[in-house]
């Protein structure tokens, strides 16, 4: 009975993933069917539980910390991201780059890869000139492009703290950040190598001209990346907490008038968000719903019973769902505290950093060939790609990925 309310929790938000309904509406209302399917004093009392645990979780409480703490994090890097991007510092990285890579090959995998530090939705689009720049004078197919933009832009995906995936399932585990990073790491090499030994296969070296100095060049993306280093710095080497962090760094950054005030407030009232709130408390109150109607207690019986193999439930259920959404968020946010259970082994105290790789492995997989997914989309149509052939070239480069999470997984679990 447990594994049939566990297919219809996951048969409604695989319904709800592909419309325009944003993720927080569906994580709140995924909340309300746990409570309804889980639940043990009737719909009526179920409902009510589940409104005053929900209140309990976003209140300024004891109960409502990870609520707040996750909310400064987002809305603090968000901000973070707006202003670097009202700086000059992004337009003469820009040219910086340009001039570093003096050779086609490099500037067609560092301008994406190196605009991939800076996350933001779509944000292979803002790469996508530049290697149509860097390839006009080479004999390269639109796929090839489309891939080229795509892959390298994502790289970093797997590791940076700035991506808002990366935070979520550290939060939703409470595992250190530190330990999520150091355990995907390998799944950010390899997809650097697989991108320079086959996305750029073939490509034949040519020179791009360069607008700035060397000297200049370098200065301009040191500045640019200081930010960045910063966070990383701060949190992964001193063990810092990013709700410390970030805003630290973007207080300081208003407070050496990096940008104007008039920018600020610009920047503040684009960043406080309904829908970003939203998002955040949907994570929460999902999360607090499973635990409440002790829901993990039913999920790893009833799905192990089914025969499936916990690596397997891992990868794919996440992978579903992120191929449904194109969004990293949606199977992060809602399979996470799903599958928590399966995340720490029997008689763990906390999560298993290498099983959490795994899932969020299968999460980016799901992403990275979404159709939904918004930098697939607006790469394929900025260099009219056709879809069939990007995603024949994405086979290999994606395998790698998911075959170096394996042999990660099967390697940690035996020794």
């Amino acid at each position: 009975m447990v594994w049939l309310k566990i297919l219809a929790l996951l048969t409604l938000i695989g319904v709800l993933i592909p419309t325009k309904i944003k993720v927080g509406y569906v994580l709140l209302i995924a909340a309300v069917a746990v409570s309804l399917l889980f639940g043990q004093s009737g719909p009526v009392g179920s409902l009510f539980d589940a409104a005053k645990a929900a209140w309990l979780a976003v209140t300024p409480t004891r109960d409502g910390v990870e609520f707040w703490q996750l909310l400064v994090i987002v809305l603090s890097i968000i901000m973070l991201e707006k202003i670097l991007q009202e700086t000059e510092n992004i337009t003469e990285l820009i040219e910086a780059l340009r001039s570093i890579f003096g050779t086609s090959r490099a500037a067609l995998a560092g301008l994406p890869a190196i605009i991939g530090l800076f996350p933001s939705p779509g944000g292979a689009l803002l790469s996508a000139p530049m290697v149509e720049k860097a390839a006009e004078k080479l004999d390269i197919s639109a796929h090839k492009k489309t891939l080229i933009n795509y892959w390298f832009r994502h790289v970093w995906e797997y590791t940076l703290p700035l991506y808002p995936g990366v935070i979520m399932i550290a939060q939703i585990t409470a595992l250190p950040l530190r330990k999520i990073i150091l355990a995907n790491l390998a799944l950010t090499i390899v997809a650097i190598l697989v991108g320079i030994l086959y996305c750029l296969r073939g490509v034949q070296e040519g020179r791009v001209e360069a607008r700035v100095s060397s000297s200049k060049a370098v200065l301009s993306i040191v500045v640019a990346l200081l930010p960045l280093l910063f966070i990383v710095v701060v949190n992964v080497g001193f063990g810092v907490n990013l709700e410390l962090a970030v805003p630290a760094l973007v207080l300081s950054l208003v407070g050496v008038q990096v940008v104007p005030w008039p920018t600020v407030w610009k920047v503040v009232r684009a960043t406080v968000s309904f829908e970003t709130v939203l998002l955040v408390a949907g994570v929460v109150i999902f999360k607090r719903m499973l635990e409440v109607f002790d829901v993990a207690r039913g999920v790893a019986p009833a799905l192990s019973s089914a025969g499936a193999p916990v690596a397997l439930i891992l990868f794919l259920v996440p992978g579903v769902i992120g191929f449904l959404s194109g969004y990293m968020l949606a199977p992060i946010t809602i399979c996470t505290p799903l599958l928590l259970v399966f995340l720490r082994p029997a008689g763990a105290t906390e999560a298993d950093p290498i099983l959490a790789m795994f899932l969020y492995a299968g999460s980016h997989t799901g992403v990275m060939l979404s159709p939904v997914h918004l930098c697939l989309a607006l790469t394929r149509e900025y260099f009219h790609a056709d879809l069939k052939k990007v995603y024949l070239s994405l086979a290999i480069p994606m395998g790698a990925v998911v075959a170096t999470a394996t042999a990660v997984l099967v390697v940690c679990r035996h020794l």
